[in-house]
């Protein structure tokens, strides 16, 4: 889990850098500064402002044995960018009236479905509509976060072996009742499109979305082929810090969630006509970028496979991306009409998501913020101390919320964990992290909201962090 929390408030936007020289001068000093660090191989940056400023460049190495300097065009494994093609196909099916969003996954996953020896995907009692997939809102257990699941990532074996695992383990809540990130609901969705458009995966991404945007060096990932301007995957050793060789995984394991490979260039393509009409008719389109909402009404800051939160305190549509050896950002501002695409060839300390964000405010200037002054009383704020206990990103946790001074603190930790659940285990958060203000009792810190609740018979602390949403009960 990130240390979650901080934040001001009454955004005033100050002018942008609309001359481009002056801003990819200071992109350059940006990424340079990232790469000379010398904890990540190479960047790749892909920029388009309005309709006529665009930048691609690359930056470091794509091959570091051999010295080969990243090209322009280098290609990247994209992670989970790729869930917004696979929340588009999805949407594009649903208007095609080949999937009903608000049906029973049943439908599609039903008796002719292969999962070893039964019926159909097990929902163990729960009615899971195929929406709830697309917003993590489903329930299903994520097979990213089950140790158990670990030994199948390098082993090329038949998909049902996955969706045994991860479908007959418990529920993480009711579909509908939070929102925990989940690659499971992904590769759940990837099969409903191979069931109903009676195309593999990959080609239907291919042919519906590649071949008419041009994207021409993108494609479903492969550990075999070989491909002109490919970057290598580096990985960080925890112990050294130093770059090694990225782990090796099979792409039918990450598969609908994450195995696209792509191009700053091609990904650039995709954000514009992904937000301008290209792809989705315009009602269709609405619907991929509504946020999602949990069973009482409580709206997400997460849509169909498009993050929702505010970047450098702007309105934001995004997702970033994460696999062995790699990690990207895909970034669009919609009000400004900036796109701004990293990728980085290192899975490490170097946050393409902080470098993006880096770049739009060198593009499009600061935000002034101004802090709020709590306004609960002294014996409000007491009584929110307390030691929560839950489930967030398929890890049990304590959450324990502090009084310091006049600020309240809070310091994720390790749960006590049962035996025989299949939770991994996080580093406990080494010290408490205060938390800032929004008013109308929500404390931040980074992108997390917390919200406290009081009810007759129990407290809660509500989470929300962006890509994820739970909920956490008071310890008594």
């Amino acid at each position: 889990m990130k240390y979650l929390l901080s934040v001001f408030l009454l955004f005033i936007s100050c002018q942008s850098n609309q001359n481009s020289s002056n801003w990819t001068s200071g992109i350059d000093k940006i990424v340079l500064e990232a790469i000379n660090s010398g904890k990540v191989a190479g960047i790749s940056i892909g920029i388009a402002f309005g309709k006529n400023k665009t930048y691609y460049k690359g930056f470091g190495k794509a091959d570091l044995e051999l010295d080969v300097p990243t090209p322009d065009n280098a290609i990247y494994e994209i992670g989970s960018v790729t869930k917004q093609f696979t929340a588009a196909a999805i949407l594009k099916l649903a208007e095609e009236g080949k999937i009903d969003l608000n049906a029973d996954i049943r439908k599609y996953l039903g008796s002719d479905a292969k999962f070893s020896d039964r019926k159909g995907y097990n929902t163990q009692g729960h009615i899971i509509p195929v929406i709830r997939l697309l917003d993590h809102t489903s329930g299903i257990k994520g097979y990213t976060e089950m140790p158990s699941a670990r030994p199948l990532f390098v082993q090329d074996l038949p998909r049902d072996s996955l969706v045994s695992l991860f479908s007959e383990h418990p529920f993480d809540f009711p579909p509908g009742e939070q929102m925990i990130y989940n690659n499971s609901a992904y590769f759940l969705a990837g099969l409903i499109i191979e069931k109903v458009s009676g195309k593999t995966y990959a080609d239907y991404v291919e042919e519906n979305f590649f071949k008419p945007l041009g994207m021409d060096n993108s494609s479903y990932c492969s550990n075999q082929a070989i491909w002109k301007n490919r970057a290598h995957g580096y990985d960080t050793d925890k112990e050294t810090g130093e770059m090694i060789h990225k782990g090796y995984l099979v792409h039918s394991i990450p598969y609908a969630a994450g195995s696209l490979c792509s191009t700053v260039k091609d990904l650039v393509k995709w954000n514009q006509a992904l937000h301008k009409g290209g792809i989705l008719s315009n009602s269709v389109y609405r619907q991929m970028i509504t946020p999602g909402q949990l069973n009482d009404g409580t709206v997400l800051r997460y849509a169909q496979g498009l993050g929702l939160t505010k970047v450098a305190n702007r309105k934001a549509i995004h997702h970033g991306g994460g696999i062995n050896g790699f990690l990207s950002q895909s970034l669009y501002f919609p009000e400004e009409d900036l796109t701004v695409v990293v990728l980085a060839n290192t899975a490490g300390p170097i946050s393409p998501s902080e470098l993006a964000e880096n770049i739009a405010i060198e593009i499009l200037g600061l935000v002034a913020e101004e802090k709020i002054a709590i306004d609960l009383s002294k014996n409000e704020i007491q009584k929110l101390a307390k030691v929560y206990s839950g489930v967030a990103r398929g890890r049990k946790v304590n959450v324990e919320i502090a009084i310091d001074g006049n600020n309240l603190t809070y310091l994720v930790k390790n749960a006590e964990e049962k035996q025989g659940e299949a939770y991994t285990s996080i580093e406990d958060q080494p010290e408490p992290i205060k938390l800032n203000y929004l008013g109308e009792g929500i404390f931040q810190d980074g992108s997390t909201n917390l919200t406290f609740k009081r009810f007759k018979n129990r407290d809660e602390l509500r989470m929300d962090m962006g890509y994820g949403y739970s909920i956490f009960t008071a310890v008594k």
